[in-house]
């Protein structure tokens, strides 16, 4: 094959019209480009794409698409009877709008089969697909299963990212490529599995981890070229329900329960050391139950007990984590009543061993699945507070 010729083309900037970033998610997916949700296996980073998904299919996500709007999902990795399905029930999806996308190749004689796409060769098709269902977000689940040629090699993957990034930009979708962590230790933003170019060409990158110390899982902004949110966190909680099949089982799958901001970050939550940073930890948090403890009100300025934690060699990150990590009792920030500052204050009432791992609920604590989804969900934001309400003790 002849290669196309290719001729000088100018655009004067003059003639371009400027336009606002727009957002599926503000802060956290834009439309029009490339979105990388990335961790470790069991973070939750597939449970929390597939909450959006739902969100997305009853016009519920606070950016640019209000509307019930449907969602095309590539998931090679799992069986859509058996996990796919049950989780998008789970999570309260219409699906009626989520469509898995495949591609169908026809062979001489006439036999056919169906297998998952693969880029670039099937951007085309992906193209087709966004055009037929007007889909909003695309889901590619995982990175290692839609790209074609060596993760490793910088040229294949941006290949396939840069053709993925035409059709986002040119259907205005938000496509999300969930992709898993390398092993160890370290920055999170050098742990994406494969080629750098992932995260090079990815307009918003998103890390997953848990929290083993609560059970929570945190997801955060590391790269975001379109916003001042790098560096910001959500967390969120997975819950095991029950969901009825149509041969009359009931089969257990995640789904999401968002929990809002937290000033706990993925780089903090893998990166969590040695025993005796363990015990410098536990000795931080003695200190401020301690402190307060010793008030006849049992709460304190969080700024005199900071003051006091650097006075017996502690600095202010570990004085806010201690706080943060008590348990029994667990110890609340809350905005003074006089007007500046917060105070840390015993919670008698909230004692409790905390939760690791998944809590079970039974079918029985609900009359019927779509009960369990009662009243508007949690909408996912970024900033749900203006940003001078939101704790920094």
């Amino acid at each position: 094959m002849t290669e196309a010729a290719r001729t000088l083309h100018l655009t004067r900037a003059s003639h371009i019209k400027s336009l606002r970033q727009p957002w599926l998610i503000p802060g956290l997916i834009p439309l029009s480009t490339l979105t990388v949700c990335a961790g470790r296996g069991g973070a939750g980073k597939s449970s929390w794409v597939l909450a959006r998904i739902a969100d997305l299919t009853h016009g519920r996500l606070t950016g640019d698409v209000r509307t019930p709007t449907d969602a095309l999902i590539v998931g090679p990795e799992d069986d859509w009877s058996a996990v796919m399905v049950p989780r998008l029930i789970a999570a309260g999806a219409d699906l009626e709008r989520v469509h898995r996308f495949e591609v169908r190749t026809t062979y001489e004689g006439g036999e056919s089969s169906t297998s998952s796409p693969v880029m670039p060769l099937d951007v085309d098709r992906l193209r087709e697909a966004i055009e037929v269902t007007k889909a909003g977000l695309v889901m590619l689940d995982p990175a290692s299963s839609i790209v074609s040629g060596d993760l490793n090699k910088r040229e294949d993957v941006r290949a396939a990212m840069d053709r993925l990034a035409t059709v986002a930009q040119e259907t205005r979708t938000a496509v999300v490529i969930v992709s898993h962590f390398n092993k160890g230790a370290g920055s999170v933003s050098d742990k994406l599995t494969g080629s750098a170019a992932f995260r090079d060409a990815a307009r918003s990158v998103l890390v997953f981890a848990e929290d083993e110390e609560t059970g929570d899982r945190i997801v955060s902004v590391d790269k975001s070229n379109y916003s001042a949110a790098a560096g910001e966190s959500l967390a969120f909680r997975l819950e095991s329900v029950d969901v009825p099949t149509d041969d009359g089982e009931l089969t257990q799958v995640a789904r999401v329960i968002d929990l809002g901001v937290t000033d706990r970050t993925v780089h903090d939550v893998i990166n969590r050391g040695s025993e005796d940073e363990q015990d410098d930890r536990n000795a931080a948090q003695a200190f401020v139950l301690d402190y307060i403890r010793s008030t006849e009100a049992q709460e304190a300025n969080a700024a005199d007990v900071i003051k006091a934690g650097r006075g017996a060699g502690f600095n202010e990150s570990e004085m806010k984590n201690a706080r943060r990590r008590c348990r029994n009792p667990k110890i609340q920030s809350v905005k003074s009543a006089f007007g500046a500052g917060w105070v840390w204050q015993l919670d008698h009432e909230g004692v409790t061993e905390g939760v690791k791992g998944v809590t079970t609920l039974r079918p029985d604590t609900f009359d019927t699945l779509a009960d369990a989804f009662d009243g508007p969900p949690a909408i996912v934001s970024l900033f749900p507070t203006p940003r001078h309400q939101q704790e920094t003790p």
